[in-house]
């Protein structure tokens, strides 16, 4: 059983669900063959199947960086490990310098006002850094920031270096770096009128032993007033690696999913209590996934699961990793085609409000619940990894008068066929059938639509999850 109780909880006006982009280059020997071509400087940004998949998902945050942000150099400003010569050869080369034309970054601006996202995206901090008590040149970054800003290009928030917790720069030394880069922000956007970008840090690492949360509390008592938001990069490489071996869903196992995240929030509510949280980058398993798993059905457990707690502890806001790239991705680099995850974040946004519910699960070892207010009712997530299914009866919802809508819309989502490493999903139709779903030739998402009943106990069947809408209800 189920029970919906007060606010516990708020997450950005629409935001909360992201996702992220990556450079890695496919003749790199640690992720190329995870990304092949969609690296951001190779990634089709034109196909209109990608532009709008992404643009269903908005609003949405599009968190570009990952490890090898801390290799791109802005062809602005002439940069010496950007001449001709050296761009020729770029893309045989590894490693090696990742050149961002202004060519290149007038396409990427153009798919962000296409798709409708909110763009945050990492700077370089290790440039020309030749020593970790050292800061990094910021003369490159100095003149991308007034290019962009002078071409009125739309970014949401930058960010600088990518996980520097592990001994890489000194964290004080770090904090003086995102001063100069808030300095930047502030000059080449002097008025703060909604266009002035954010700016987001320090994107640490997920191991919070003691000489981290030194290195994070040293970092946060020196440039939390730098920051807009603190973010964390996290994934769940033990919960994952089981599940993709087994193909058995452990619910207790997913529940160890966002303590790192809880470890960060711990340590920022210490030091910088102002600041909200996000989690900048989050996956199912690191280095680029696990083909055959985290872009199949049985991931989408994880991936709700992680949706649905860390907005009902308070962080504002998640990327995903990736929209396109790695075995994590939404979207199949190859075909352009929205892996069973794109789904599940699809009605996420439709269905989910910003404000969260309290829930209680009873009589259940394996049910995972989550509840939100929406502009028009109550929604309820179940998820039931189990092999059998669940019988859920719901209390304490605050009903009201209201003839024009149905009292309960349910939308049921499983495996194909049952199979939970199946790249694709299906949902429940009126009939009781069950339809893949699928996107058109141009990319655009189906119409998805509920089944509609009477106030009643909801059956959800084993292996799969259900958004449960309530129209007549009120927070």
């Amino acid at each position: 059983d189920v029970k919906i109780g007060a606010q516990i909880s708020s997450v950005w006006h629409g935001l909360f669900r992201g996702f992220t982009a990556d450079w890695w280059r496919v003749n790199n020997p640690r992720n190329g063959d995870r990304w092949k071509n969609a690296g951001l400087l190779t990634l089709d940004l034109s196909s209109a199947r990608l532009r709008n998949l992404t643009r269903a998902l908005a609003p949405a945050i599009w968190r570009i960086g990952g490890t090898p942000e801390d290799d791109v150099v802005y062809v602005v400003g002439n940069p010496p490990e950007c001449s001709t010569n050296e761009m020729i050869n770029q893309s045989l080369r590894y490693p090696g310098p990742l050149c961002l034309t202004m060519s290149r970054w007038a396409e990427i601006i153009d798919f962000v006002k296409y798709t409708q996202v909110k763009l945050a995206f990492g700077l370089n901090g290790l440039y020309q850094r030749e020593h970790p008590s050292q800061s990094f040149n910021s003369t490159n970054a100095r003149e991308f920031l007034k290019y962009t800003a002078n071409q009125g290009y739309p970014v949401y928030a930058f960010e600088l270096s990518n996980e520097d917790n592990h001994g890489q720069i000194d964290p004080k030394i770090l904090a003086d770096d995102f001063g100069t880069i808030r300095n930047y922000i502030n000059e080449f956007w002097p008025y703060d009128d909604g266009r002035r970008p954010l700016l987001f840090g320090p994107d640490v690492g997920q191991h919070f032993e003691t000489s981290e949360d030194i290195w994070l509390a040293s970092f946060l008592d020196e440039a939390a007033s730098f920051l807009n938001v603190s973010t964390v990069h996290t994934y769940c490489n033990k919960y994952t690696t089981s599940v993709c071996s087994s193909g058995k869903v452990n619910a207790s196992g997913l529940s160890t999913c966002i303590l790192p995240e809880l470890d960060f929030m711990r340590i920022v509510k210490k030091h910088a209590p102002h600041l909200n949280v996000m989690a900048g980058e989050a996956g199912p398993h690191s280095h680029g996934g696990l083909d055959g798993c985290t872009n199949r059905f049985v991931n989408s457990f994880w991936y709700l699961d992680v949706l649905g707690s860390l907005s009902a502890h308070g962080v504002v806001a998640f990327a995903r990793s990736t929209l396109i790239g790695g075995w994590y991705e939404m979207v199949d680099k190859t075909t352009f085609q929205p892996n069973p995850d794109y789904f599940a974040a699809l009605l996420w946004g439709e269905l989910m409000g910003t404000v969260q519910l309290n829930v209680t699960i009873s009589n259940s070892r394996s049910l995972h619940a989550y509840a939100s207010c929406t502009t028009d009712g109550v929604t309820l997530l179940l998820l039931n990894p189990d092999q059998t299914e669940t019988i859920v009866t719901v209390s304490g919802l605050k009903m009201y008068s209201r003839p024009d809508a149905p009292e309960q819309e349910e939308y049921h989502v499983r495996a194909h066929d049952n199979n939970p490493f199946s790249n694709e999903c299906e949902i429940l139709l009126t009939s009781g059938e069950w339809k893949v779903l699928q996107s058109a030739d141009d990319g655009t998402p189906p119409e998805i639509f509920p089944v509609t009943r009477a106030l009643q106990p909801i059956s959800v069947p084993p292996m799969s999850y259900a958004f449960i809408h309530f129209p007549r209800s009120t927070c």
